[in-house]
């Protein structure tokens, strides 16, 4: 019997046992059927008309994942950062003047296409992060949309094309770097508070029962939901440069890496 279709068979019937006996011991809840309580607190106090109970924003899941569990994000963060970082250093490039043919092997259609889409996907990107307070999106969601413009710009012209754009892998890593240094700022600015002025925790969004210290949840008139609307800002720029540097490096020409490597052996 083909292997395949006894592992996929095999996963079916587990995952149907699986479901049957969740639904039937309520481990997980009735499933579609009510909502769990925590799940009724996480929408009562999203935005709660007390500023003081309140996480100043619309959408619910930006809420919990920059401020009911704002450090758990902050730790993920931390390990996306850690990952691009040490592809970084693995590839140890350190110049890319290489140069190469900017001519596109494709024709003026996908060309012109790519052309048109870029700017649809920034402005997308854009959107998706600067709404994050009041939509379903975020700044890990936008930051992905916005590293696909790399990817496709090396895929349509070339890496070189890229290069010529001065979009390389130390450029889009110190703008991660930036955005991941403004992150760590908006959570260390309550602290400050907390140690010239009043009370306050890390990573504060709102006003507490015993703190007076917030950011602001509205910002022209839009609902900008303090310290996540920043966060949703600083992630977009971490993650799309994030992303943007692992797929430079991966994009550059293997001969690029031979030389490199052959220069390596030749000094031991």
């Amino acid at each position: 019997m083909n292997k395949k279709l006894i592992v996929i068979t095999s996963i079916v019937v587990f995952s149907f046992i699986l479901a049957v006996y969740t639904n039937l011991t309520e481990s997980l809840g009735p499933l579609g059927l009510d909502t769990r309580f925590l799940g009724k607190l996480y929408v009562y106090f999203t935005n709660h008309e007390d500023l003081r109970l309140s996480t100043a924003s619309l959408e619910p899941v930006t809420a919990i994942v920059w401020d009911f569990r704002g450090l758990d994000t902050l730790y993920e963060t931390t390990v996306f950062a850690m990952a691009i970082i040490a592809i970084y250093s693995l590839f140890r490039i350190d110049s890319l003047e290489e140069k190469g043919s900017l001519n596109s092997s494709f024709t003026i259609i996908p060309r012109l296409v790519t052309k048109i889409l870029l700017p649809i996907n920034i402005a997308i990107a854009s959107t998706i992060a600067f709404h994050g307070s009041i939509s379903p999106g975020g700044g890990f969601q936008a930051g992905s949309i916005l590293a696909v413009v790399g990817v496709l710009f090396v895929v349509i012209f070339s890496y070189y094309a890229l290069n010529a754009k001065s979009i390389n892998p130390h450029r889009t890593l110190l703008f991660m770097s930036l955005g991941l240094i403004a992150i760590v700022v908006v959570t260390l600015i309550p602290l400050a508070f907390d140690v010239f002025f009043d009370n306050a925790y890390l990573i504060q969004n709102q006003p507490k029962l015993d703190s007076a210290f917030g950011y602001p949840k509205r910002v022209g008139g839009l609902v900008f939901g303090g310290s996540i609307g920043l966060f949703n800002i600083f992630e977009f720029i971490a993650v799309s440069f994030g992303f943007l540097t692992a797929f430079a490096l991966l994009s550059i020409p293997e001969h690029v890496f031979k030389e490199k490597l052959r220069g390596e052996e030749s000094l031991e």
